[in-house]
């Protein structure tokens, strides 16, 4: 794999500009700086003479990460993952001096299942994470319900003696004016 991405980024090097513009257009970063910074970076790191299916799933955890804290999901980077592998191919279709479609278009499919099976891995713990934020959340709020039920009970209690405690009080009165 490694060894058919060098052979393809040294054919499509100087396509970079077309393989980018490609890229933009097809994943729909065009109005998105932080994709359109996504998108150079991913087509730099394909492109680049030591690509490694480890560098560019390096360059997705990265971007993935990224992409967590903004709290945007996957969906962008998934995208421009799909519009990458069309953009190269449609280059190799133009007359591109690259590797044979074939072995080309395996090698990216190949590089699409590991980057694909990262990202899902990546979705899924990030699931698991806010699944769990989101148990630990509801725990605390039903303990904080369950303190504040127990708050209100004993204030009934307390409102109930209060309101006994008036009603002597009145009885007392009303006997004492009776006496007197």
């Amino acid at each position: 794999l490694d060894r058919t991405l060098r052979l393809l980024a040294a054919a499509l090097g100087s396509h970079r500009e077309d393989i980018f513009r490609r890229l933009v257009q097809a994943s729909g970063s065009v109005a998105d700086p932080a994709m359109g910074r996504f998108c150079h970076r991913v087509v730099d790191v394909l492109l680049a003479p030591d690509v490694s299916a480890e560098k560019i799933l390096a360059e997705d955890l990265e971007a993935t990460r990224a992409m967590a804290q903004a709290d945007r999901g996957l969906g962008p980077i998934l995208a421009a993952t799909r519009a990458l592998d069309r953009a190269c191919l449609a280059v190799i279709d133009t007359g591109a001096d690259a590797p044979p479609r074939e072995d080309a278009s395996h090698a990216l499919a190949l590089l699409g299942e590991q980057r694909l099976t990262r990202l899902l891995r990546i979705q899924e713990d990030d699931f698991a994470r806010r699944l769990t934020d989101a148990q630990d959340s509801g725990a605390r709020a039903a303990e904080q319900a369950r303190e504040l039920r127990r708050a209100n009970e004993a204030l009934k209690r307390s409102e109930s003696r209060s309101q006994h405690r008036a009603d002597q009080i009145a009885l007392l009165s009303s006997a004492i004016h009776r006496l007197a």
